[in-house]
């Protein structure tokens, strides 16, 4: 897989294992076998890169204990067995969602364990799953912090069929749920498709930067109002024509920047891809 994948500009990284459990159980913290086979994977796919022709190095994303993403206190990896310098932390960040947790608590967790690598997060699952109205305070104080904390994430998503068993709660009604609660929602039994709850499609698909020349410095994105100020450093000289930006709306964007020249907005679907050249300490922002 590894060797098929290693010359391919498309692939940013491989996750190595999907919520790992040795075996454990609360208060037992031996996760000694997780770092043992990250550090077994990540050489194996090195060498693999270096064997494929024009091959390169691919991030290795790789996740504690699944008793780490749901209570957020169990040990994470031994961080004297990764040394790669192109890792990144990847836990299930469900604070304040299906994990004990709260959203302030599941941040400072991951942040913790991350410095202890040397490395940023990307969260490989975070999501809420209950009523979209109640939940939208909840998730808005996770996307200020995703932005504040300058990592990624994917919302775990997925096709519940209206017989799946979990869309039973009373094992003595052959009744399902109304709703089957991933992200793009359906009704059951029916199967109408219900689309992204509106609360949460306007807090996922605010203002964010694809790609960004350098190191980001900053990131404010206001879903209501579509606002966002973006702020990096390129430590190249000549600067790069690399910042893209993805700006949700109907009407096109009206920007001011800093240091960055040769700015151009593209419709597209939802709204509007912005790019540009940076140089030196640059921003760009709306609003």
């Amino acid at each position: 897989m590894a060797r098929a994948f290693a010359a391919d500009p498309t692939v940013a990284g491989y996750d190595l294992l999907n919520e790992p459990n040795p075996g454990l159980s609360p208060g037992l913290t031996d996760v000694g076998p997780i770092a043992q086979y990250y550090a077994r994977a990540i050489a194996a796919i090195r060498g693999a890169e270096r064997g494929a022709r024009g091959g390169f190095s691919h991030i290795a994303f790789f996740e504690p204990s699944v008793l780490w993403s749901a209570v957020g206190t169990d040990a994470p990896p031994a961080p004297a067995l990764l040394t790669d310098p192109n890792i990144v932390f990847a836990p299930h960040l469900y604070g304040g969602s299906l994990a004990v947790a709260s959203v302030d608590d599941g941040y400072r967790y991951a942040a913790d364990a991350a410095a202890a690598y040397g490395t940023t997060v990307w969260s490989g699952e975070w999501g809420w799953f209950g009523d979209p109205k109640s939940d939208a305070p909840r998730i808005a104080d996770y996307v200020g912090q995703e932005d504040a904390h300058l990592w990624g994430g994917a919302w775990w998503d997925w096709k519940q069929a209206c017989g799946d068993p979990h869309m039973y709660s009373d094992g003595d009604d052959m009744t399902p749920e109304p709703v089957s609660v991933s992200l793009n929602r359906f009704a059951c039994p029916s199967g109408r498709a219900l689309g992204i709850p509106p609360t949460t499609r306007r807090l996922l698909s605010r203002a964010y930067p694809r790609m960004a020349p350098g190191r980001l410095a900053a990131l404010i994105s206001d879903p209501a109002t579509g606002r966002f100020a973006i702020r990096g450093s390129d430590p190249v000289r000549a600067g790069s024509c690399r910042l893209v930006v993805w700006v949700p709306g109907a009407a096109r964007p009206r920007l001011t920047a800093r240091h960055v020249t040769r700015i151009r907005t593209r419709r597209a679907s939802g709204g509007w891809i912005v790019s540009g050249c940076a140089r030196g300490v640059y921003e760009l922002r709306r609003g």
